[in-house]
């Protein structure tokens, strides 16, 4: 047989063989960008323009990987814009174009759109449609925009001056990565504050300090309504209180009001700053004996958690829920001359804009001693964490190697050995070489191919994580949903949510968008663009008005997953029936709520500061239950760290370790949940910045109790089609559903 002809046929065979240990992966490039993210310039200078447009892009001349990010668009002549198209690349560093449905352009004729950027990159393409026909292809800059990853937090502060990101950005500290510690940003231009809560999608916390009435008084009422917005979907304000002024300015019919912790009563003093240094961390004194007081806002706190009172019982600084988000509220004025003059000034105005201090809390562990396993698992964001699990399918097998070493192995011995021995010695003619060594080839490929089959699904594969909070104050409804699509084939989806799910609710806000993985692993969203390379691109519609979005002909190349982020806001068609008070002797709640869902929730436990009540039987459609007779209290934490009771000495107990490895999508889920309650980064050693907005620690320390529920079944299913209409709808693999309904906590009265 010619050599030639032996040769091709065997490593064609080995190439067949060896394709089968293909595994699933997402489509992605880890290329690195060479020129880094510059640094940001003044707020309320353009990022681009040119002789027909003015482009600014970010907020505060911000963007943040991951996140919504505003461009606005505004033309220098009088023309009319029409429509808006931008071009970027998503977390698997594809193509991306997003086309703005705007509802009509501003006084002015600018026009507000919405991106969002998965990779550094130097520029994007903005395509704009003039009302005569015209159109302009810009390819604009971010030579003056930052760019920060998708894990480094974003404060905005408005205010005339720098005072507070001075103070926030100097002297950071070292604690995992600088990666992970916030940016802060002056915003005093308040034209470019975005009317859409969508818009401050990038931002963490917003300071606002109510001393500069001149700046606030440019405020508009939708960029109110849309910061207050922002707060119920999980965001965090910090408000500074102006003695001078708060009668008038937190007055009940003035646009402040709506931040309050309550009533503004008068106006008092405080001349004992010890307990306000202990809160700082500080050694320095702010006022020293002889000194003047310094003036504080009086206000009946309601449903507000005191952090830190003067020495006659007096809130100094104060935290209350605001939706799924909080509003930290200080009673005096962060830009009195004394206080910006105190020493500790930043180390006070750091301490507001990371929270309370969790330090005291049980079941942590040594960051070094899990940092080490982070780096070489390309995430440090508890988020990374997640995308293992959602790519793993049961219907896609993985074909060991050694399996296909012993392939490999016996095909050399049949078309070598094997095939001289039944040759040589048994048939005595060495010429059906040419009917054997093909018939053996065949069989291995065959093999090879049919292994192939059974190890990948015929149909779309989907797993999915669905978190849904329900805030009984106002009854309205927030839902995230993680979804992972695999494909045998490879396909172009067409994906959004319906618009209503399985408990019966209207969807208002349908949001669905691709999903990158926080970190500098393989397709993470840290490493630069690979944009000289030529990929097919996807369309992304975005309303700002009604904000909507879904994806079209979205690509998931064959024998790969891509994931794909969505979340949802409803309302619930009834109220919550609870009835919690706290008693403070005992440290305990009692009272009763009810289910207020159409299905069962199961493995239900009552979170209500540091303790947790576990319900002693699913939690039935409708079902009302005693907090006192039905449930067993343990410690939150016990429950989080995973708690055991030590063999030798039945007194101690011990957190169970954060692994890395870990894949039980509920485990992880619970994390994100509960991150900073069950210690954050000293428990797990990993950030929760890039979705943080999941983590609902900060209520419990408030008048709220949460409860956690797991339902049997899937809630929300994504309408997925796709452009081969021979393609049959995804088959759902794993789902896992999370319910959390925060309830408000009455007082205990003390007894007259």
């Amino acid at each position: 047989m010619p050599f030639a002809f032996r040769s091709f046929s065997f490593i064609a065979s080995l190439m067949l063989i060896c394709s089968i240990s293909m595994r699933p992966a997402s489509q992605c490039r880890g290329d690195e960008n060479n020129s880094p993210a510059t640094t940001g310039v003044a707020a309320n200078q353009a990022s681009f323009e040119n002789n027909d447009f003015a482009i600014t892009t970010g907020i505060a001349n911000t963007i943040r990987l991951g996140k919504w990010s505003p461009v606005t668009i505004t033309p220098k002549q009088s023309q009319k814009i029409t429509q808006v198209a931008i071009q970027t690349r998503d977390g698997a560093d594809v193509p991306v174009i997003y086309q703005t449905q705007q509802a009509s352009p501003s006084a002015d004729g600018s026009v507000d759109a919405l991106a969002r950027f998965g990779r550094k990159c130097k520029s994007f393409q903005i395509t704009i449609v003039t009302a005569d026909g015209k159109t302009a292809e810009i390819a604009v800059p971010l030579n003056n925009t930052q760019t920060l990853l998708s894990v480094k937090p974003l404060i905005l502060a408005i205010e005339n001056d720098s005072q507070i990101p001075q103070a926030i950005n100097h002297e950071k500290t070292q604690l995992l990565a600088n990666e992970t510690q916030p940016t802060a940003k002056q915003l005093a231009d308040l034209s470019t504050l975005p009317n859409s809560w969508l818009a401050y999608d990038a931002v963490h916390t917003i300071f606002l300090t109510a001393s500069d009435t001149n700046l606030l008084n440019q405020l508009t009422d939708q960029q109110l309504t849309a910061i207050e917005e922002w707060v119920r979907q999980g965001g965090r304000l910090i408000v500074s209180a102006s003695p001078a002024n708060a009668a008038d300015g937190f007055a009940a019919d003035q646009p402040l009001a709506r931040f309050a912790p309550g009533p503004i009563k008068t106006k008092l003093n405080f001349n004992n700053s010890s307990r306000l240094e202990n809160f700082a961390g500080s050694r320095k004194q702010l006022i020293k004996t002889g000194e003047p007081p310094i003036d504080i806002v009086g206000f009946e706190t309601h449903q507000a958690k005191v952090w830190v009172a003067d020495e006659n019982r007096n809130p100094l600084v104060t935290q209350h829920a605001l939706g799924l988000g909080n509003i930290v509220f200080v009673a005096f004025d962060l830009k009195h001359p004394k206080i910006l003059a105190w020493q500790s000034y930043p180390e006070l105005i750091r301490v507001l804009s990371a929270g309370k201090n969790n330090s005291d809390r049980d079941g942590q562990q040594s960051i070094s001693s899990l940092g080490s396993g982070v780096g070489h698992l390309g995430f440090t964001d508890i988020v990374g964490q997640l995308f293992a699990p959602m790519e793993q399918f049961s219907k896609v097998q993985f074909v060991p190697f050694t399996a296909i070493a012993i392939l490999i192995g016996l095909y050399i011995l049949c078309i070598g050995p094997l095939d001289y021995f039944l040759l040589r010695k048994l048939f005595g003619r060495m010429e059906l070489t040419w009917i054997t060594f093909p018939l053996f080839s065949l069989l291995f490929c065959g093999l090879a191919f049919g292994i192939s089959q059974w190890s990948r699904p015929h149909a779309l594969q989907a797993n999915q994580l669905e978190i849904i909070d329900i805030d009984a104050s106002d009854s309205s409804c927030r839902g995230s949903v993680w979804t992972n699509f695999y494909s045998p084939t490879g396909d172009a989806l067409d994906v959004q949510l319906p618009e209503t799910n399985a408990l019966d609710l209207k969807l208002q806000q349908r949001l669905t968008s691709w999903h990158g993985l926080p970190g500098n692993g393989l397709g993470g969203m840290n490493g630069g663009s690979a944009a000289t390379v030529s990929v097919p691109s996807y369309t992304h519609p975005i309303s700002s008005a009604s904000v909507t979005s879904q994806l079209k002909s979205f690509p998931i190349p064959v024998s790969s997953s891509r994931a794909i982020f969505s979340n949802w806001q409803a309302e619930l068609p009834t109220k919550i029936r609870s009835n919690l008070t706290f008693r403070k002797k005992t440290d305990e709640i009692v009272g009763s709520l009810k289910n207020p869902l159409n299905c069962e929730l199961t493995n239900c436990r009552l979170y209500h500061g540091n303790w947790a009540y576990v319900l002693e039987a699913p939690l039935g459609a409708d079902d009302v239950i005693d907090i006192a007779t039905e449930t067993n209290s343990k410690r939150i934490q016990s429950i989080l760290n995973r708690k055991r009771v030590d063999a030798e000495d039945s007194n101690r107990s011990y957190a169970t370790r954060w692994e890395l490895s870990e894949t039980n999508v509920g485990r992880i889920a619970e994390m994100m949940m509960f991150y900073e309650m069950a210690g954050g980064s000293n428990y797990t050693g990993l950030s929760h910045g890039y979705q943080g907005k999941t983590d609902l620690s900060d209520l419990l320390t408030s008048q709220r109790a949460i409860l956690i529920g797991e339902v049997k079944g899937q809630i929300s299913c994504l309408d997925a089609t796709a452009a081969n209409p021979k393609a049959a709808s995804p088959e759902y693999d794993h789902v896992t559903t999370f319910v959390r309904i925060v309830l408000p906590v009455n007082a205990e009265r003390s007894p007259r």
